[in-house]
């Protein structure tokens, strides 16, 4: 038997979410939502480090506490996530945030899939027939809808 595989620093490696990744944030500031853009830095089991966010060339550190909806591209794919600001490395480089608890993925779509369940009353076969090959019936297919998107 051989050894057991070593378990991973990086929790969502599989995700793409890697050293080097740009990362695009938006972060809510009074009444209105800033875009902020910074690549990740590190990643491992506690706490995810960004570069220190920019916005139009300007560094913008992040408040502790503060909520970040995060985008960014991997496996020609656009994941994201929702996290909270923890605070800033003693040099002042690095931005600490949490560990998000889920990373959704759109799948090549512009928008995110949303899971659905949904019964409708009717669902109907449409065939186009010569006028003696349709059905009188008119029979009925019961269905379930799911994974919805825009």
């Amino acid at each position: 038997m051989g050894a057991l595989p070593s378990q991973r620093k990086n929790p969502f490696e599989a995700k793409g979410l890697v050293p080097g990744v740009p990362l695009r944030m938006e972060v809510s500031v009074a009444n209105a939502v800033e875009t902020l853009s910074t690549r990740i830095d590190d990643v491992d089991d506690e706490v995810l480090s960004v570069l220190v966010p920019m916005l139009r060339l300007r560094t913008r550190p992040l408040h502790t506490g503060a909520f970040v909806r995060a985008t960014y591209v991997a496996s020609n794919r656009r994941w994201r996530f929702v996290t909270e600001a923890m605070g800033l490395s003693p040099d002042g480089n690095v931005q600490h945030l949490a560990l998000p608890v889920e990373i959704e993925s759109s799948d090549r779509r512009t928008a995110f899939r949303l899971g659905t369940a949904l019964r409708p009353d009717a669902v109907y076969r449409v065939v186009i027939e010569s006028a003696g090959d349709a059905d009188p019936n008119g029979n009925r297919i019961d269905a379930t809808g799911g994974d919805r998107s825009e």
